[in-house]
């Protein structure tokens, strides 16, 4: 099958969803690892038959309500891509907005400590550390699966761009 014909198929499996085309584009962007522009411009390439399964299964999972966050276990937050899995809340966009604000306000703060109650994915307190280099973050909650995802998401960041002995996200309980 090609691009064309899943997403066809995806379409009509998720037409009672709310942005049918979207989810279908974004799951088959996840499966493929290309982004939409890349699929809109290769619309005749044939999937592969593996991927097509996985696909196809992503779907099905959406078409019964599961959010597409869990479905692919990521999402991006402030330009930073975050694991995200059942027992934490999805971090949503309208949350950068507050740290937006925070990263305003701590801009001529030295070396802030700042404590993200209640943690979930980390998304917050990360994204605040990742951007205010100089701050140390305490992220808490009370629930050890927020703490482990928190973790996990720190790690996954902040190792990345190489400054995690100056932003550590310390999980206490």
């Amino acid at each position: 099958m090609t691009y064309f014909e899943v997403l066809n198929i995806a379409k009509d499996i998720l037409k009672n969803n709310n942005k049918p085309i979207q989810d279908a584009e974004i799951i088959l962007s996840y499966i493929l690892k290309k982004d939409r522009t890349y699929i809109h411009c290769h619309l005749n390439d044939k999937i592969d038959e593996t991927l097509e399964k996985s696909f196809l299964d992503m779907i099905k999972e959406r078409a019964l309500g599961r959010p597409l966050q869990y479905i692919l276990g990521e999402w991006e937050f402030y330009g930073l891509k975050f694991i995200v899995k059942e027992g934490v809340l999805i971090p949503r966009p309208d949350t950068e907005v507050l740290v937006e604000k925070c990263l305003e306000i701590l801009k001529n703060i030295n070396s802030p400590k700042i404590i993200d109650i209640g943690c979930g994915s980390g998304a917050i307190s990360i994204a605040i550390a990742y951007n205010k280099k100089d701050s140390t973050v305490y992220a808490l909650d009370i629930d050890s699966n927020p703490l482990e995802i928190t973790r996990l998401n720190a790690e996954k960041i902040m190792f990345k761009i190489g400054f995690i002995l100056k932003n550590q996200i310390f999980l206490k309980i």
